[in-house]
């Protein structure tokens, strides 16, 4: 198989903690380049609010946390390069607040997706901090079209359909939800619902600033789900591979 034809995804399980900013920017940096080096990754995947990690709440109206976040951003831009590095981050724009996911590449950013739907329920009241994205971002990476998705997007149909609309091949989730705020298997039913619903692959990264982590990787077709076992600090290398068959499940390797 010709390597343009393989993608070597890293899920980075990170354990973030909240308000530490520059020991977050640390931590993502670092894992990038084991990413990088040791699993040979084109591209590594971090938790939803990475760099404040997760959730920030009341900090995020408090201007030292922006400072902090606008100057970690800067950072990140260069601060990986050789692999495409996906993370999210607490976006300033005006008086407005976005949940967002940036994609990084040899000191620039490529692709921004905005978070669309904010949970206001149970443990959750994103409508309080955020403004709700719009539309869809989907990047090349090695040939592939990959989407991108924030936690909640990923549990309705329609942020998933606009990505596949825009051409994307396999799904990119970010995430990040307490222990306590919905069971796992109801959630791993939402996604894969929606990722058979738009009959494509998806890697999904979960992440918690007091919790522990777990990733899974819905199969295709919905039929199947692989689920990561709980880690505080784990690095996972799933691989998407372009064959005959249309829709691949991704293999695991720790």
């Amino acid at each position: 198989m010709n390597a343009s034809e393989r993608l070597t995804v890293a899920l980075a399980q990170v354990n973030l903690l909240v308000g530490d900013v520059q020991g977050n920017l640390a931590l993502t940096l670092r894992e990038a380049a084991r990413a990088r080096d040791e699993l040979r990754a084109d591209l590594v995947l971090f938790p939803e609010l990475t760099l404040s990690g997760y959730p920030p709440e009341d900090l995020l109206f408090h201007r030292g946390l922006r400072t902090q976040i606008e100057r970690a951003v800067r950072q990140v831009a260069g601060g990986a390069p050789g692999i495409d590095l996906v993370l999210g981050f607490p976006e300033y724009q005006g008086n407005q607040i976005y949940n967002s996911a940036g994609v990084y590449r040899d000191g620039r950013r490529v692709a921004l997706r905005r978070k669309s739907c904010l949970p206001n329920y149970r443990v959750f009241d994103e409508k309080r901090y955020f403004t709700a994205g719009e539309g869809a971002a989907v990047f090349e990476c090695k040939g592939f079209r990959l989407g991108l998705l924030v936690c909640e997007d990923a549990w309705e149909s329609e942020p998933a359909r606009l990505a596949c609309a825009a051409g994307a091949e396999l799904l990119l989730v970010i995430n990040a939800w307490n222990a306590t705020s919905g069971p796992p298997a109801t959630r791993r039913v939402s996604l894969v619902t929606s990722v058979a619903s738009s009959r494509v692959a998806a890697s999904t990264i979960r992440g918690g600033g007091t919790t522990l982590s777990r990733s899974v990787l819905p199969d295709p077709v919905g039929l199947s789900i692989r689920s990561r076992r709980w880690a505080n600090n784990a690095l996972i290398r799933p691989r998407r591979l372009r064959t005959e068959t249309p829709y691949p499940s991704p293999g695991m390797n720790s």
